[in-house]
């Protein structure tokens, strides 16, 4: 790490890093990264059908503990070599007296993870077998090959369930809203294909960089296509020598930034330099790559091969043993149900390429609840989590009015609304929501009732309904909910929300 950041420093002259200390994020687990940001947090254990035991993160908001039994949980998936630091470490802090939830522009927090939590869901951060948060088995040790013989054909089957269920069961709900990355989006596309029943528990199934076809991808996994049988023979943990990672990063990458490149996740997921921050590659660094199998990237230069999006090929003789037929079987993307799916994409990611997204788009037979392209140019695979501007471009497409639930803002939310917008003296009036929203006449308020008002209001509303306000406002029309162009045309019968004169 020190040779990495005297790289840095050499190669770009207006980094001061002479007395720069060790980010502390640098050794921070997840736990203690959420802590330091003044939540709790919570570790549990789930145990899959298949004997892996996985850690995964809760993030408790303390002002809004007392509702958690009501809050909507949401479920956090990382993509390839990731973890549930992916989302937790994109900025180096958020604190209520420091720290606006947004702005002017629209933009939120960098930390998608803290972001929910702040507005008012019941965050879960899951990890994948084979990661650092989930190297632990019934049965196996990390030490055995037999441990690592898995792909994302094993995450989708067994992980996700488990995972899943753990959380319905610990939360007394029926229904999860689910945010994926990258690989964390073919597992759930995998799911809902494999087991149509899960289109009624995940809603909504927000989409991060899109993956299930992949043979379009700009990424040197592109380079493995030719030793895919080698690496299923060999199996075992991925752990590419230096020798290939450096040679990799020469073909692949620009003279100025190869040492960044030499780090996997970057060399396969690509960068984009306006989009990175560099004060921050230590943390980068340090927490990814955060592990996976042989077989799975074996698995994924199967697909850029074969053009197709289907499970893992144990070769001929083993795929009739294993699968009844002698090619491994294609997951049938036309057999989701779901209509609560949405797409997040961009123009200049390196493994969700454009062409594949649309390939997975058309084999999709269901409406989408939405589509998003990011408008700008250079984002790429990476930006979604590690991106200077993730609050700005992707995050407030991924929160309020997708994943829904009962509107519970957080106090330090309606604290800095209350700073923001109402006068030192009756601050404490304005920070209750009723006040805050509708205005005060400090005349006509009978101060010895405040405890009664305060007492029975709010009563409660949904996020959809505050979310449906927000749009009469950026609209400036009087019109019906919107719920997506594609949503729209099959409720109201036409892409945009119809106005009241549109009722008559």
């Amino acid at each position: 790490m020190f040779i990495l950041l005297q790289s840095l420093c050499a190669t770009f002259h207006h980094l001061n890093c002479s007395d720069a200390p060790i980010d502390p994020d640098e050794e921070r687990d997840a736990v203690e990264i959420i802590t330091s940001r003044g939540f709790k947090a919570e570790t549990h254990y789930v145990i899959t059908k298949d004997g892996y035991i996985l850690g995964i993160h809760r993030i408790i908001n303390p002002e809004l503990s007392q509702f958690n039994k009501t809050l909507k949980p949401v479920l956090l998936q990382h993509g390839l070599l990731g973890s549930s630091t992916d989302w937790l470490i994109n900025s180096p802090f958020l604190n209520a007296s420091t720290d606006k939830l947004t702005d002017n522009e629209g933009r939120v927090g960098n930390n998608l993870g803290f972001v929910l939590s702040q507005l008012g869901y019941d965050v879960w951060l899951s990890n994948s077998r084979g990661n650092i948060y989930s190297t632990n088995h019934t049965q196996l040790k990390t030490g055995e090959k037999k441990f690592w013989r898995f792909t994302f054909d094993e995450m989708s089957a067994y992980d996700l369930p488990a995972i899943i269920q753990y959380i319905l069961k610990t939360t007394n709900q029926s229904s999860i809203g689910y945010i994926g990355h990258s690989q964390g989006t073919a597992i759930m596309f995998a799911l809902l294909s494999s087991k149509p029943e899960y289109s009624q528990i995940i809603n909504p199934f927000i989409a991060l960089a899109p993956i299930a076809y992949v043979a379009g991808i700009k990424s040197p996994i592109r380079y493995f296509t030719e030793f895919s049988s080698a690496l299923r023979f060999i199996g075992g943990e991925f752990l590419p020598s230096d020798k290939l990672m450096t040679h990799l990063a020469e073909e692949f990458c620009d003279n100025e930034v190869k040492f960044i490149c030499a780090n996997l996740l970057y060399l396969f997921s690509g960068y984009d330099r306006d989009q990175l921050n560099m004060t921050r590659l230590g943390v980068y660094f340090t927490h990814t790559p955060s592990g996976t199998s042989s077989w799975n990237i074996a698995h994924f230069a199967q697909l850029v091969k074969s053009k197709t999006f289907s499970k893992f090929d144990f070769g001929r003789t083993d795929n009739q043993i294993i699968y009844g037929q002698k090619t491994p079987p294609e997951y049938r993307l036309e057999a989701i149900t779901s209509t609560k799916i949405a797409l997040i994409y961009s123009a200049n990611d390196w493994l969700a390429d454009i062409d594949d997204v649309i390939q997975l788009k058309q084999q999709l037979k269901v409406p989408l609840l939405s589509e998003y392209m990011v408008p700008y140019k250079k984002w790429c695979h990476t930006d979604y989590i590690f991106g200077l501007d993730a609050g700005l471009y992707v995050y407030p497409k991924s929160s309020l009015g997708f994943i829904g639930g009962e509107f519970l803002p957080s106090d330090k939310l309606m604290t800095h609304l209350a700073e923001e917008f109402c006068d030192n003296e009756v601050k404490f009036i304005c920070a209750n929501l009723l006040y805050l929203f509708s205005g005060y006449d400090r005349d006509q308020l009978n101060m010895t009732r405040l405890g009664v008002y305060f007492t029975h209001t709010p009563s409660g509303t949904s996020s959809w309904n505050i979310a449906h306000f927000a749009q009469l406002i950026k609209s400036k029309t009087f019109s019906k909910f919107d719920f997506g162009r594609t949503d729209n045309q099959i409720i109201y019968g036409q892409k945009t929300p119809p106005e009241l004169s549109d009722l008559r």
